[in-house]
């Protein structure tokens, strides 16, 4: 992480421990003049994404900076990976709850219209939520926390998931739960219209889907595949 500071006076570049400055601190950028800007490098102990770090971040921001009584008319940022992960987290997540409910309204009210029926919607958006924050459990305690990662992956606990992964796993696990739920629902309403036996409705339509939705997740699974099976190749040879 790095703070940035615009000074009236004094020093520019990091200042080590004791005033001086450290042999990493760069000089003043040509054309800002001297005494204008400060950076303070501080380094966490846990990977960028980790609780502990971003707490560190909002603790920086809320509590360290502003109880450090810098002079009137100096600004301070705090910048660097860590900063930009809870600056991205705040804006990207602070409206998916918004989202996730516009999507399931407008699913209910869609299978509404094309199923008229009110369980029917219902219990899709219930069965979506539910296997949605079945996947998100599922990443959380293996990979997060490293639960069978190592043993059956091969790859060590993460402490954090990377931002965009959960908005793309709702994306994909929506779009596709819902295509497949009206193409096995259909072809169940089209035969509960031609015989009225409810019974034979569901066993005729997944008789006539199962074969091609269990295909379509085989394909799936392996297309996906190639993102977890680690490589074990080394394409700068063998270690000497």
């Amino acid at each position: 992480m790095c703070g940035t500071g615009e000074l009236d006076g004094g020093t520019a570049g990091p200042v080590a421990r004791g005033g001086g400055r450290p042999p990493w601190g760069a000089p003043p950028r040509p054309g800002l003049g001297p005494g204008r800007y400060a950076r303070v490098i501080v380094v966490a102990r846990h990977v960028y994404g980790a609780d502990s770090t971003r707490a560190l971040v909002r603790r920086l921001r809320d509590r360290l900076i502003p109880s450090a009584r810098f002079p009137a008319g100096v600004r301070v940022e705090v910048g660097g990976v860590p900063a930009q992960g809870v600056d991205y987290l705040a804006r990207a997540y602070g409206a998916f709850p918004w989202l996730v409910l516009g999507a399931l309204v407008l699913t209910y009210v869609v299978l509404l219209r094309g199923f008229r029926s009110l369980v029917l919607p219902l219990k899709a958006a219930i069965l979506n939520l539910v296997s949605l924050g079945a996947a998100f459990g599922i990443i959380v305690f293996i990979f997060q926390q490293g639960h069978g990662s190592g043993a059956i992956l091969s790859v060590p606990a993460t402490q954090s998931i990377i931002p965009w992964i959960p908005l793309m796993i709702f994306a994909f696990l929506f779009g596709l739960s819902m295509d497949y739920e009206v193409f096995m629902v259909s072809r169940m309403r089209e035969t509960w219209d031609e015989s009225g036996d409810n019974e034979r409705a569901v066993a005729h339509g997944l008789e006539r889907t199962g074969r091609i939705v269990t295909a379509a997740a085989a394909i799936m699974v392996a297309a996906f595949s190639g993102f977890v099976i680690p490589s074990t190749s080394t394409p700068c040879g063998p270690a000497s």
